[in-house]
């Protein structure tokens, strides 16, 4: 039981991972095209959109990314809480 129990902590982990990593790839991408758009207007007033874009989009992929690791937090420390309380032995009453 313990070992199925770290193998399903352990994909849990990776795919939190891989959605970091997928989501920092993404935001990569989306930077490369605003410093292509940039490039391509030179309006300051369009580059002041671009800027303002941008930002709107790294605040709410930071909440996504932290939301993410949070609810993958709550689920392992929910893990451990039944683990550990299916691995104590019920404790015997004293006659005294």
């Amino acid at each position: 039981m313990a070992q199925s129990a770290q193998a399903q902590a352990q994909e849990n982990a990776n795919k939190v991972r891989d959605q970091l990593r997928a989501s920092a790839l993404r935001q990569q991408q989306r930077q490369q095209t605003s410093d292509t758009l940039r490039k391509a207007f030179k309006e300051p007033q369009a580059q002041q959109g671009i800027d303002q874009a941008d930002q709107a989009r790294r605040d709410r992929n930071q909440a996504q990314q932290r939301n993410l690791v949070e609810d993958y937090l709550h689920r392992e420390q929910a893990a451990a809480t039944a683990r550990s309380s299916h691995a104590q032995p019920a404790q015997a009453t004293s006659s005294h």
